[in-house]
Order: C-alpha cells, then sequence, then structure tokens
C-alpha cells in the first residue's frame, strides 16, 4: 500500500528585536500552515520558544505532533511538526560553530545543529526527518565556508550511517549553500541523497542561462530561488541594485530525500513567494519549498510509481571517481579551514600579551606619575579596559581556539580515513 506525503520547509527570520514584524509575520505563517494539508514541517530560526508555542497551538488540529530543540544559550531555532507520532528525537551541534567574538553574527551562541524526529507512519514505517540550519557566509573572507563545509560533512556522515538503519529520511532546511556548491555535492554523492526540487524541476532548466526578459516570479520559479530575491520585501536594496544582469536570488533551501523504488518525489516548487495577507510584507526574508513525495513500506515489497520519465535514478554513495574527487576537495578545505585557525590563535596571542603588557606599563605610570584626579579617572577607565580586552583575548586564545583547532584536526582525520578507504577500494575496481 502507498501513501503520498507533502514536506515543507520555511527560514521564518524570528530574531527577537532584529527581525521586522517578527511577531505579525509567524503568525500569518502559522495559519498558513493550518489552513495547508502538510504531512511534516520543518522550520529554522524560530529563536524565540512562544513562538514555538504559538505556532504548536495554532497548528494543533493539522500538525498535532512538535518539538522544539534546544541548544547553545539561546537554541538552535530549529522545529519540526508533523502528522505523525514522533517516536525519537534528538539534537546534533556541529563542532565548528562560528566565532565568540563574532558577536552580531551569533552562531556561536546558538550552536547551529542538525535536529532529527523518527516519525511513526502508519504504512511506511519509520521516517526520519532531519532539519538543519548551517553557517551563512558573511562576506567572502571569512572563515565560515570552513565551518560550513565542516558542517556539511558531520551532516553527510550522520545522514550515511542514518541510511544504514533501514527506514526512509528527509533532510530539509536552510543550508546556506548554492546547488553544486561543496556541501551540497556531499550530501547528493557521499550521503546519497536525492534534491527532490532539482530532480522534479531542475532537469529541465538546469545548464540554462538568466533570461532578464523572463518576470522575476518566473526566474524564480524555474530555478527554485528562496533567498535574496528582489521581489522579496525583506531583501536589502544594496542587493537588488546589484542583481541588474545576474541571476537575482540564491538557492539556499533545499528538501533532500532517500529516493528508492519505495520513496519517489512527485512534485516540488517553490512557495510563499507571496505577501503574507494583511502585513505587506513577505513571510520572511526566505521563500518556502514544499515537495509531494510517495511513499510505501520497504518490508511490503511494494513499490511506488516512477511517475516522470525524466526523474534520474539516484547515484548515491559509492560511486568512486565522485566520491573520491569529493573528498580530496574537502580535505584540502578543511586543511585550509585549519591553517586560517592558527593564523587566528597567533593573532589573538599578539592581542592579548600586547594588551597586557600596556596594562602593566599603564599601571606603572599611574603609580608612579601620580596625576591630578581627573587624569587618574581617565587613567582608571583605560586600565578597565586594556583588562577587558585583554581577558576576551586570553580566554579566546586558550578555550575557543583550542577547541577550533581539535575540531578541524578531528576532521581531517575522519576524512582522511574516509579518503583511503575510498582510494583502496577505486584501486581495487
Amino acid at each position: 500500500m502507498t501513501s503520498e506525503i507533502s514536506v515543507f520547509t520555511l527560514n521564518c527570520w524570528g530574531l527577537k528585536f532584529v527581525s521586522q514584524k517578527r511577531r505579525q509575520r509567524l503568525n500569518a505563517i502559522a495559519q498558513h500552515l493550518a489552513e495547508s494539508e502538510y504531512d511534516i514541517v520543518g522550520l529554522q530560526e524560530v529563536w524565540v520558544f512562544e513562538d514555538f508555542e504559538m505556532i504548536r497551538r495554532v497548528v494543533s488540529e493539522v500538525l498535532p505532533y512538535a518539538r522544539f530543540f534546544h541548544t547553545g544559550v539561546f537554541g538552535a531555532g530549529l522545529a519540526i511538526f508533523s502528522k505523525f507520532p514522533i517516536v525519537n528525537a534528538f539534537a546534533r551541534p556541529y563542532s565548528l560553530n562560528g566565532n565568540p567574538l563574532k558577536i552580531l553574527q551569533g552562531d556561536w551562541y546558538v550552536a547551529k545543529a542538525v535536529a532529527c524526529c523518527h516519525l511513526s507512519h502508519p504504512t511506511a514505517g519509520v521516517i526520519e526527518v532531519y532539519n538543519t540550519h548551517l553557517i551563512a557566509q558573511y562576506s567572502s573572507e571569512d572563515e565560515n565556508a570552513y565551518h560550513r563545509a565542516a558542517q556539511g560533512w558531520e551532516l553527510s556522515r550522520l545522514l550515511t550511517e542514518a541510511a544504514r538503519n533501514g527506514n526512509h529520511i528527509i533532510a530539509l532546511g536552510d543550508y546556506n549553500s548554492i546547488p553544486d556548491n561543496l556541501v551540497i555535492n556531499m550530501l547528493k554523492n557521499y550521503a546519497g541523497l536525492t534534491d527532490s526540487w532539482d530532480q522534479m524541476c531542475g532537469v529541465k532548466t538546469r545548464g540554462t542561462s538568466y533570461n532578464p526578459n523572463l518576470s522575476v516570479e518566473d526566474i524564480v520559479r524555474m530555478n527554485g530561488l528562496t533567498c535574496d530575491v528582489p521581489s522579496n520585501t525583506f531583501t536589502k536594496q544594496k542587493l537588488k541594485q546589484q542583481m541588474t544582469n545576474q541571476m537575482p536570488g540564491e538557492r539556499l533551501d533545499y528538501i533532500f530525500y532517500s529516493q528508492s523504488p519505495y520513496f519517489r518525489c512527485k512534485d516540488s516548487q517553490v512557495c510563499l513567494t507571496g505577501l503574507a495577507p494583511g502585513l505587506q510584507c513577505s513571510y520572511s526574508d526566505h521563500f518556502a519549498v514544499v515537495s509531494q513525495f510517495e511513499i510505501s513500506n520497504k518490508a511490503s515489497g511494494v513499490e511506488v510509481e516512477c511517475l516522470d520519465a525524466h526523474v534520474e535514478p539516484n547515484e548515491g554513495p559509492g560511486d568512486s571517481d565522485k566520491e573520491v574527487n569529493l573528498i580530496e576537495a574537502l580535505l584540502h578545505l578543511v586543511w585550509a579551514g585549519l591553517n586560517n585557525s592558527h593564523q587566528r590563535r597567533n593573532g589573538y596571542y599578539w592581542r592579548f600579551w600586547i594588551s597586557f603588557t600596556a596594562l602593566i606599563v599603564l599601571y606603572l605610570v599611574t603609580v608612579i606619575a601620580q596625576p591630578v584626579s581627573w587624569v587618574i579617572a581617565l587613567l582608571n577607565l583605560l586600565l578597565l579596559a586594556l583588562a577587558l580586552y585583554a581577558f576576551t583575548f586570553f580566554l579566546v586564545s586558550i578555550l575557543y581556539a583550542r577547541q577550533e583547532d581539535g575540531a578541524f584536526r578531528r576532521i581531517f582525520e575522519d576524512v582522511d580515513t574516509v579518503k583511503n578507504v575510498a582510494n583502496s577500494v577505486h584501486i581495487s575496481m
């Protein structure tokens, strides 16, 4: 017996005090979910627990099972809602999660993670749903590319291990990675998952160039764009001006799944591209993605019908040439991240010692010179600032920098081991 399920993912942009019209937008999102017929929903950037409680209350009749995942200082912002009972759930923070000195980015404090719920489907058995939000790239020169690659590797390893359980797998979320990026290729060629939107829509437009004569709506639909789209009211004006002669937006949000004869995608599309009712603004700074699947229980032996002739078979893990090349590229990137980490750690040491030396010198000057009272007050403020500066870089250099170094080394050794195994298999073929 086969069944159909509808899966939805959206980055809600729910930062407290920062996100514009947060409460009104999240209410609109909740109403949309309550009025739709989704079976599984994964949300990202639901940072405020009260917002999760509100959404859970509004959708309780159609999505009675829900889980909010607490990680880091403020939580990972991940939530999963389901029509089917949750029989197991966990969250696993990534080893590398940004820099604590970059307070405004906040990634280190929320501890980006992958969240998982095992759902008990009445006919298909257990469905493992993974929801994640990888670290963003704030500029072309920051170290987040190294951290995101490491997160993608840890996620791919987790999904590869999960596949051995024999359950159906769905991995959705905001991957902050464009198609054919290293992270996306790891999920497809190492973890063996299928990109549902690309499978249903991408093969029709893959390789086509940007056509400025098309409307933004058509370009979004044809290319699966979900972020930085000019028609989104929250896209920065600077980005809109830069998009005159290039693709207007990026595809960052995905729904991957473990394609098999018992689990196939029927349709996938970008949605929530219009304005939220009564708000004159978009639902979020991202658009949503929804995919329809046909699924059956593997134990029953009943295969689902392959609905479209253009659907390509999933290559899965073990495609040796692609896997070896992919792992080598990842190994080089992780090694570059380790070297970058060493350079920044040396910078932290230098900042600590310079500020600490300046603190001692200034203290001695204050004691020996004994200036007038108002000068002493200014010097005391400067001493306090230097002390805080030195203490900050002391902690960062001995705690964060060492933790980052250890994480990079551990991931490098893990990838290197997999590379050696892949090479030996490739040679024996």
